[in-house]
């Protein structure tokens, strides 16, 4: 059987991918694992500790948007190399963090660099693979879940041997660094240079527009559901069991969502294979939203760990068989629709995040996380409505 060249240059290439996806996985959860650290040194209530979550989703909403120009005046390659290092110096600085207010402005910084490095992987998978993105697409991100899954135990064990809440912020700073490296050396796969944002863009991309805008709400309503509780978890079971979950253990509750997480990834590549990507999301987004409303009600810790280990297999191949949707567009637009629908993302998490503070002051706090599943019965509906219209 003859083998494409191109082919074997894209896959000798597509594995920088692979640790890149790492850095934003790190990233994503240290807010969580932090939380209570943060807000016993400055001394914050639940309705402004919810707008870290916030700052740092500002910015990474400003960092996907701008990929596509970025990549098209410099490069993916390049691009990936800034944002590396530009990453490594916004998480190191936290460390010369002096008050709340200089917190949410590295927060901000960070999501810049993160906005883009977390898309980027995505945008040369659409753009190399094409219709065939969904397999690849789930692979990466289990990565990323992988990541996600291991960062909060380190996080964990270092605040309780005494670390400062900054100390965790230099984690992923070596991964960066390793990235940028690796970009230097090896490079990415060759792709076609993608539209930037622009009139003419959109008006191609108005072509599917059921399509593109399904992916888009679908992402918001996905990623607002999910960063509300890798955020807020942590806080919850430390809060609802005192004399049982410390510091640690409440951070290994988002280790033990993040390994449903990677389990059910690796698993969507296969199950994907054999049944429709749209049928796929409907029950996974049911299921994610009845373990997500009943997660916070159950009486017992490890009862509440095991929900949410069954809610991050839930949760697993939402996202990336959501975005995989982009590569059914023409090669040169599949990276800025790939970008505008992962850009959908933070506008959920903005104000899902510490709406689920705010809600706390007035009403339990476990009424208030099952308000996190109101998203997902939202997402399963519309993506049922899809496949009958034959958008999906």
């Amino acid at each position: 059987m003859n083998t494409n060249p191109a082919d074997k240059i894209s896959g000798k290439s597509l594995w920088i991918l692979y640790p890149t996806a790492l850095i934003p996985g790190m990233v994503l959860v240290l807010p969580g694992c932090v939380l209570s650290a943060v807000m016993d040194a400055f001394g914050l209530d639940k309705p402004r500790a919810g707008y870290m979550c916030s700052a740092y989703f500002a910015g990474l909403l400003i960092g996907m948007l701008a990929l596509s120009d970025l990549v098209r005046k410099w490069g993916a390659r390049k691009v990936l190399i800034i944002t590396s290092l530009g990453a490594s110096i916004a998480l190191s600085g936290m460390s010369m963090a002096s008050s709340y207010r200089l917190v949410l402005c590295l927060y901000v910084f960070m999501g810049l660099f993160l906005g883009v490095i977390i898309t980027l992987p995505g945008v040369v998978i659409s753009a190399v693979k094409g219709d065939e993105s969904g397999g690849p697409m789930n692979k990466v991100y289990a990565m990323f879940s992988l990541a996600v899954l291991a960062t909060p135990l380190a996080v964990g064990w270092l605040l309780k041997i005494g670390w400062p809440w900054w100390g965790p912020f230099f984690l992923p700073v070596g991964p960066a660094i390793l990235v940028a490296f690796c970009a230097c050396r090896f490079g990415l796969p060759p792709m076609k240079t993608p539209a930037g944002l622009s009139l003419n863009a959109f008006k191609r991309l108005g072509i599917k527009r059921g399509l593109f805008i399904g992916g888009m709400v679908c992402v918001l309503l996905y990623v607002a559901s999910e960063t509300a509780v890798v955020f807020w978890a942590p806080r919850y079971i430390s809060e609802k069991f005192p004399m049982q979950v410390d510091i640690a253990r409440a951070s290994r509750l988002l280790t033990w969502f993040w390994a449903g997480m990677t389990f059910g990834r690796i698993v969507s590549a296969a199950i994907l294979k054999r049944i429709d990507q749209a049928i796929f999301l409907v029950v996974l987004a049911a299921g994610s939203a009845l373990t997500t409303a009943i997660a916070p009600h159950l009486n017992s810790a490890a009862l509440m760990e095991s929900a949410f280990l069954l809610t991050g297999v839930f949760y697993s191949g939402i996202y990336p068989t959501t975005m995989s949707y982009s590569g059914k567009l023409e090669p040169e637009l599949a990276p800025i629709a790939f970008s505008l629908m992962n850009a959908m993302g933070p506008v959920g998490a903005i104000f899902l995040t510490p709406l689920v503070g705010h809600a706390a002051v007035y009403i339990p706090f476990s009424w208030a996380m099952s308000l996190v599943a109101a998203p997902l019965a939202a997402f399963a509906a519309l993506v049922a409505i899809f496949k009958i219209r034959k958008i999906f």
